[in-house]
């Protein structure tokens, strides 16, 4: 018998991203790479297939688009904080922020 995860890990960073101001404050899916320009932030994160998953940033910004696996996402945005709530249909996940 296969259950599905009852719980997610946090996992705080409060880490800068390079070269620009955004910070990433927690994830609770792994974050194997962070690539970050001006205008984009792309996360490689990993999950098991199933789990709700959110991440959070702190971003000043007004966001153009965000997708995951090349599919466009929501997300909330508070103040200065960006809330990312998304299942993982994979395990791999490519979510990718554009400014």
């Amino acid at each position: 018998l296969l259950l599905p995860p009852l719980h997610g890990f946090i996992t705080p960073l409060n880490l800068k991203l390079k070269d620009i101001d955004e910070r990433i404050l927690y994830s609770t899916a792994d974050i194997l790479r962070m690539d970050s320009t001006k205008s984009r932030i792309r996360l490689k994160l990993h999950s098991p297939a199933g789990m709700d998953n959110e991440v959070a940033l702190i971003s000043k910004r007004k966001i153009k688009s965000l997708s995951i696996n090349g599919r466009k996402a929501s997300y909330r945005k508070h103040k200065n904080r960006l809330t990312i709530n998304y299942k993982a249909i994979q395990n791999n996940i490519d979510l990718i922020i554009s400014f």
